[in-house]
């Protein structure tokens, strides 16, 4: 692969840092105790705020990914969305009132919701199709691998003295939006955007520049370009027209249900109940001080390990069995983990605190072992069919089901194959 295509797509994926990084730092800066003293011990309802407003501005943002990410153009709301980003850091940063962190919050929210819209579309447009499904699946290993950073910077952000134990871990989240808007100015528009909107001339210089052998070799860039161009022909002949059709079709209705119930059906699952309140669960069976910090920061790494793991098998057994089995499991361990929490929290039976941890340790590798995190995007796409997916928006924010286009339906449109299958049906 070329320097260029590498380039290219490792600031791609940088968006899916932000998102892991910006959604995992609330937990550990509520674990600090400099944070509520500061705040004037916020009460319980204003920390559940504090949470809410953040998943209520992602929900907003990701509404919005759609329909800016075909209007601006992906290049350029990934811009606007890390340029919020930064702004919604810097609130937070230097926030001297709860009104303007809360304000932080929600800015960063919508701004993080829009990212997670675009910058994996993007990202697989852009990527050369024979590393297109790893670079897909490198976003939700990555969207891990940020909340697990989130985690570790909190607990070494707890050395610091005073106000700066939280401030320095919530100033960080703008070195990667920082990143990204700065290598924006060199990466390409997508070039499928492009030839939707009729910019031919300049998609074909994009493919050539991302796809063009290092020998000079024009002949699978200019296939790849013809390819693209009679797929996006094809997608305008076909495709649903309009919102209604999803309902007025019985088959639509029925695809819209499963697409729309299973990414409801992800967030009910307590997820982020788990990881944005997990410490104050820690802190509620015994574990005192900066070991809080410390058992976080381990607890942010089950969900790297447990994604690295399942991208081995994830393409060999499909993804229907291990959403089926593992979320038997989830039920098995939030049941033992309800009945533990209940008896334990408060008591000063050792053995009995430390299942507890064990069993939301154990939520967390379970979670991703499923690949609820991201790639089941991939498998609602195609309960849709061609004819949908590619141009309607169904899928998940934050905290449940609102709208978003299905980033790996468009990994898997530019791929050679893909024509031929939409032929057969």
């Amino acid at each position: 692969m070329r320097k260029y295509n590498l380039y290219c797509c490792v600031f791609a994926t940088t968006g899916s840092l932000i998102y892991g990084y910006d959604s995992g730092i609330i937990s550990t800066t509520l674990g600090q105790k400099t944070f509520p003293a500061y705040f004037n011990n916020p009460s319980d309802n204003l920390i559940g705020a504090i949470v809410s407003t953040y998943s209520g501005g992602q929900g907003l943002g990701n509404l919005a990914g759609g329909y800016l990410g075909d209007k601006l153009g992906r290049k350029r709301t990934i811009w606007l969305a890390s340029t919020l980003a930064l702004a919604g850091a810097i609130l937070q940063t230097a926030a001297v009132n709860m009104p303007m962190f809360l304000v932080g919050r929600i800015v960063a929210g919508f701004a993080i919701g829009l990212v997670y819209a675009v910058a994996s579309i993007y990202n697989a447009e852009i990527a050369p199709p024979k590393i297109r499904g790893v670079m897909v699946a490198m976003q939700t290993l990555l969207i891990a691998s940020g909340y697990a950073l989130s985690n570790w910077v909190g607990l070494f952000g707890s050395f610091a003295s005073g106000n700066a134990s939280w401030r320095i871990p919530l100033g960080i989240q703008c070195l990667p939006a920082v990143i990204l808007i700065i290598g924006l100015f060199w990466l390409p528009e997508s070039p499928r955007w492009l030839l939707m909107q009729g910019r031919e001339s300049e998609a074909q210089a994009v493919i050539m520049k991302l796809h063009e052998e290092a020998s000079g070799d024009k002949t699978f860039a200019e296939a790849e370009f013809n390819q693209m161009k009679q797929q996006i022909e094809y997608e305008r002949e076909v495709s649903v027209k309009s919102w209604t059709q999803l309902f007025t079709k019985p088959s639509n209705r029925r695809r819209l249900l499963l697409g729309v119930l299973l990414q409801v059906f992800l967030q009910t699952t307590g997820v982020n109940v788990v990881n944005y309140y997990q410490t104050q669960i820690f802190s509620s069976i015994g574990i005192q001080g900066r070991n809080v910090l410390w058992v976080s920061a381990a607890f942010g790494m089950i969900g790297v390990i447990s994604t690295a793991i399942c991208l081995t098998y994830i393409d060999k057994v499909g993804r229907r069995k291990p959403l089926f089995y593992t979320s038997i499991a989830l039920t098995i361990d939030m049941i033992l983990l309800m009945v533990f929490s209940k008896y334990y929290a408060n008591s000063t039976n050792k053995v009995g605190q430390g299942f507890t941890v064990a069993w939301i340790f154990i939520f967390s590798f379970i979670f991703s072992l499923g690949e609820t995190k991201g790639k089941t995007l991939e498998e609602i796409a195609e309960v849709f069919g061609d004819h949908v997916a590619f141009t309607e928006y169904v899928g998940t924010a934050g905290n449940g089901a609102t709208v978003t286009r299905k980033e790996a339906n468009l990994a898997a449109a530019a791929d050679e194959v893909e024509h031929d299958s939409i032929k057969e049906k």
